[in-house]
């Protein structure tokens, strides 16, 4: 959380929202200078149809996500399924 607080607080931040949780996009993002990602879980976007699945289903990416270095931010949404703090 200080890594996030940091890098907000120093100067402007460049905030990446992964349209899907995959860890090229999140590599690509990076390259390209992202300084912090946002992943999400338990969401589904009617208009666009992208969905993203429960904590459970979506730990792999995100686990690999997080493993870039960058601060990340998951997002989540409503519904069955949601994370607990123990789980995060």
């Amino acid at each position: 959380m200080n890594q996030l607080i940091n890098r907000l607080s120093t100067r402007p931040s460049l905030i990446v929202s992964l349209p899907r949780n995959a860890p090229e996009l999140a590599r690509a993002a990076l390259d390209g200078g992202a300084d912090i990602l946002k992943a999400h879980i338990n969401i589904h976007h009617d208009a666009s149809g992208t969905h993203f699945g429960s904590l459970e289903e979506e730990r792999p990416a995100l686990e690999e996500i997080v493993g870039l270095g960058l601060p990340a931010i998951i997002v989540i949404g409503a519904g069955e399924g949601m994370a607990s703090p123990e789980d995060m």
